[in-house]
């Protein structure tokens, strides 16, 4: 729709000065062959995106009234409660708790839901929400230093890496152009990713008032840390990428059946230990496990480059020794850039900790357990 298009929506507002479910028939009359309700989306989208008056734009955002009313309106009632308590909202929450609510309702009053059907689909919930003003927050992480205060100083760690390490090193017979004598399937990375019993509480749906979303486990035994994932992979392509898993549990571990254990994945070398985060004793038993892995794939002649953050057990004397002796050049990340330049986080760790998260969230959400 072009500029003078646009004039015209303002003027049959103007014109008609009612609501805008008429607005948009009208309009959508004009503009497109469209003549349902629920097909008028992207005249929407067109209208609140360009430069239209204000009004234009309020009216424009309001949809039409849902024949679930009562639903909607229990079901508002449940995600502000969570909110006032500071739990996430997510959309399977949502959905599932509007199908337990058209449920009861249903068995309450037989008689006005009998033959209605309701499946709480997608496109439902997002009228929902537009309907409530509600919003998809990311919970604050109060980091003080932005990217753009840390870019100079990153690209500053990547120039003396590579014109004062990596280039005059000599410790390979034969050495590429590009990469010196560290190509990319010896270069690793490793890092350490949470597991508590609830994951994924950075985002909610919350309602339009809460301006600073605050997010927390249903309890607090929940978000107590049960596992550590500790993820290493390197930059290898196709038969030269590499990387494992080494799960670090809480715990013991006497408890578990040998039926279950020998369920467990052989690439995946599980630890036990009192506190389900890696110490400086749990890291030296890592870097024997990485040095093992990097022997088998590369020899035990090849130089490799790790590159981790400034964790306790990480610049741990002892771990250093270890990974000299093993070949292996630690290459600590600066400070205060681990959730910008980590690798791990931004990429498999983040979406490990999704997946895992989204998994536990479905079982959570499973019936009787989905209110607790």
């Amino acid at each position: 729709m072009d500029e003078h298009g646009f004039k015209h929506v303002i003027q049959v507002f103007q014109d008609l000065k009612q609501d805008s479910l008429k607005v948009v028939h009208k309009l959508a009359q004009q503009y497109t062959s469209w003549s349902k309700p629920d097909t008028y989306r992207s005249l929407l989208q067109a209208c609140t995106s360009n430069k239209c008056s204000s009004n234009l734009k309020k009216l424009c955002k309001n949809k039409a009234e849902s024949p679930f009313q009562e639903i909607e309106a229990q079901l508002y009632l449940t995600v502000a409660n969570k909110r006032r308590k500071a739990q996430r909202v997510s959309s399977t929450f949502m959905r599932l708790t509007a199908l337990k609510i058209f449920a009861d309702c249903k068995r309450d009053n037989p008689d006005k839901w009998s033959g209605v059907s309701f499946k709480a689909s997608s496109g439902w919930l997002c009228r929902f929400i537009a309907r409530h003003n509600m919003k998809y927050r990311k919970r604050k992480s109060g980091k003080e230093h932005t990217v753009a205060k840390l870019l100079s100083a990153y690209v500053n760690f990547l120039a003396n890496l590579r014109f004062k390490f990596i280039v005059p090193t000599e410790i390979a017979y034969e050495q590429d152009p590009l990469w010196g004598c560290f190509p990319p399937h010896l270069h690793y990375n490793f890092d350490q990713v949470p597991l508590p019993f609830v994951v994924e509480q950075e985002y909610t749906f919350t309602t339009d008032d809460d301006a600073h979303p605050h997010i927390k486990a249903p309890s607090e035994a929940l978000q107590k840390r049960q596992f550590t994932m500790h993820l290493v992979t390197n930059a290898g392509v196709g038969e030269k990428a590499h990387g494992w898993v080494d799960l670090v549990c809480r715990g013991k571990g006497t408890r578990v059946h040998v039926a279950e254990k020998e369920m467990w994945d052989d690439r995946v070398s599980v630890e036990w230990q009192q506190n389900a985060w890696v110490d400086n004793n749990m890291m030296e038993r890592l870097a024997h496990g990485f040095l093992w892995r990097k022997i088998e794939k590369h020899g035990e002649e090849a130089w490799a480059i790790a590159f981790c953050d400034n964790l306790k057990a990480h610049v741990n004397e002892q771990v250093q020794d270890i990974f000299g002796k093993g070949r292996v050049f630690l290459c600590f990340s600066p400070p205060n850039m681990t959730n910008i330049v980590q690798p791990i986080d931004a990429a498999i760790g983040q979406s490990l900790w999704i997946a895992i998260g989204h998994a536990l969230d479905r079982w959570l959400m499973d019936g009787e357990k989905m209110m607790k």
